[in-house]
């Protein structure tokens, strides 16, 4: 995938877990489960149906978005 396409590429469910998992550690520290490559994590979005947190990694061009229900 070129760096100049406008749709990032997706992750598989395992790496959306390993992501989901990273919402919990300190900023900066989470590493893109495909590449290796450091995550960058967007300050979350907050709606009525919750928390909504954009993950993105800037060497495999991927992105992620994860929705954390109020109840959680």
């Amino acid at each position: 995938m070129s760096r100049d396409d406008d749709t990032p590429l997706t992750y598989s469910a395992e790496e959306m877990r390993r992501i989901h998992d990273m919402l919990d550690i300190p900023k900066g520290e989470g590493l893109c489960p495909r590449c290796g490559g450091p995550m960058h994590i967007d300050t979350p979005v907050v709606t009525e149906r919750g928390r909504m947190f954009q993950l993105r990694c800037e060497p495999c061009c991927s992105t992620a978005v994860i929705r954390i229900d109020p109840g959680e």
